[in-house]
């Protein structure tokens, strides 16, 4: 059977999707607008009072999917995604930071695929965690926020990621145990296809934000327990996230450098961080995983950088924001014997991660199915660069004002293609900025909202000079703008 998708360009494919990835069409996965889906997003629209937490949402068995041919006797390598929480792209030492050292990611770099021009479409925790889960856009997977709206249960979201084509539940498929630790939103862990999990009710104050912070030993419980099995690990720690707490020997580091406390405590929490990436990555190699284990880092969202009197939930061009500080992340890829240790100029978007892990595990008929592109073939040097020139993303209000239609709360979308990123405001980010949304003050948009905004990364990375009216520019704001408008159109 045939399904016609859209693509990267906004341009109408024809691709054949996988078994897997077609039973989640049929169980009326967000971003299908089959009868039965509408039907579901009306249901879910009904206001009903909040309940307490309930257990994994019901979701369809899934058949085996197509898989790659491999010798029988090599086994599926183990993938590991690590996930640092809040942080932004240039505070790393491998980044070139001058006073953040985080020598186990710089080490993980070092003989990693380095993509060092990578995104997340949407720069908020929720949206952002469900995009790497799923490799949709948020307006397919339909968790486009951080909270529901205002009369709504938490758990009435869940049944978006239980429809979803997750990764884990993927996966599963094919024989592969997964672990969630650390942040995730969605309720039970099974809600995502996992088969273990720390979270079971969702977002802050569950035991699963413990890892990283407390201990990592369930992390090392798991891996003995999985021996002879392949495993996915999703490694997503509350940090660097706030509270900014570390430990009195990370603040000590930072002590003399004439930091305001925020900042010092922010980076603090980053060592912190590293070091529970060095104990993980240890914990590999005592047990003799690293060789077969594949390790993929990536950023959720940008640092939520403090904004005195204000009462919004992040700063100017920080988390949530269209601006490169919230949206930018390194992205890098470890898979000793097949990735090279290289620099790729490659624009990358976290839509990437899900077909690239699947591409290892040997499901790549199953990844060319999705939005985004696996890095694989880059990364091991069999191919130069990916066959892409941009890269698009879309952002919301924090607090949801109606469930399954993220468009009335749209408030930015955004294109970079080489060098050049365009930024366009929405009303909702006009109206915003006046009064919030809903008159939840989260909501409140403290970002610029008079676009369009055009800016040239090569020679201004840090987004301080709007060239929109450059009149020698209309060319390119022109063609950016087209080329956003029809994807918004046809996505």
């Amino acid at each position: 059977m045939r399904i016609m998708i859209f693509g990267n360009q906004g341009q109408l494919r024809a691709a054949h999707f996988a078994a897997v990835l077609w039973a989640c069409c049929l169980s009326a996965g967000p971003g299908y607008s089959s009868a039965v889906a509408q039907q579901e997003k009306k249901a879910i629209q009904a206001k009903a009072p909040a309940r307490k937490e309930a257990g994994p949402a019901p979701v369809a068995p899934l058949p085996k999917p197509t898989e790659d041919a491999q010798p029988a006797q090599v086994r599926k390598p183990n993938l590991v995604l690590i996930i640092a929480d809040d942080q932004s792209w240039t505070d790393f030492g491998f980044m070139g930071h001058p006073l953040v050292k985080t020598p186990a990611i710089d080490a993980l770099a070092a003989k990693s695929a380095r993509f060092t021009n990578g995104y997340v479409p949407t720069s908020l925790c929720r949206a952002s965690l469900a995009t790497l889960l799923t490799g949709q856009y948020a307006h397919e997977h339909m968790i486009c926020f951080n909270d529901p709206p205002k009369g709504f249960s938490r758990d009435s979201v869940h049944p978006f990621i239980a429809r979803s084509p997750a990764l884990p539940r993927i996966l599963a498929t094919a024989g592969y145990r997964s672990f969630q630790t650390g942040k995730f939103w969605e309720g039970h862990y099974a809600n995502a296809g996992f088969t273990d999990g720390m979270t079971v009710k969702g977002r802050h104050g569950d035991t699963g934000l413990t890892i990283g912070r407390t201990s990592m030993e369930p992390i090392a419980k798991f891996l003995d327990d999985s021996a002879g099995s392949p495993f996915f690990l999703w490694y997503a720690p509350m940090l660097p996230h706030t509270p900014h707490n570390p430990p009195q020997k990370y603040l000590d580091a930072f002590a003399d450098k004439g930091l305001d406390k925020a900042t010092q405590a922010y980076y603090a929490t980053i060592r912190w961080f590293d070091d529970s990436v060095a104990e993980l990555l240890k914990m590999l190699e005592d047990r003799k995983l690293t060789e077969n284990t594949a390790i993929l880092f990536i950023v959720d969202n940008g640092w939520a950088v403090p904004q005195a009197g204000e009462r919004s939930a992040y700063g100017v061009k920080s988390k949530n924001s269209p601006f490169d500080g919230g949206l930018r992340t390194p992205v890098l890829l470890s898979w000793p014997g097949h990735t090279e240790a290289k620099d790729h100029e490659d624009l990358v978007s976290s839509l990437d991660v899900v077909p690239t892990l699947l591409d290892i595990a040997g499901l790549s008929y199953v990844a060319r199915s999705l939005q985004g592109m696996s890095l694989l073939n880059v990364s091991t040097g069999r191919s130069p660069k990916l066959p892409r020139d941009r890269i698009f993303g879309e952002l919301f209000l924090h607090t949801a004002t109606k469930l399954g239609e993220p468009e009335i709360d749209t408030t930015y979308r955004w294109i970079r293609r080489g060098d050049w990123k365009l930024i366009l405001p929405t009303e909702v980010a006009a109206k915003s900025a006046v009064e919030p949304v809903g008159g939840d003050p989260l909501n409140r948009i403290i970002n610029p909202t008079k676009g369009p905004f055009l800016y040239d990364l090569k020679n201004d990375p840090h987004e301080t000079k709007n060239l929109a009216d450059d009149p020698t520019k209309a060319g390119v704001i022109a063609e950016l703008g087209e080329a956003l408008r029809q994807w918004a159109k046809n996505r």
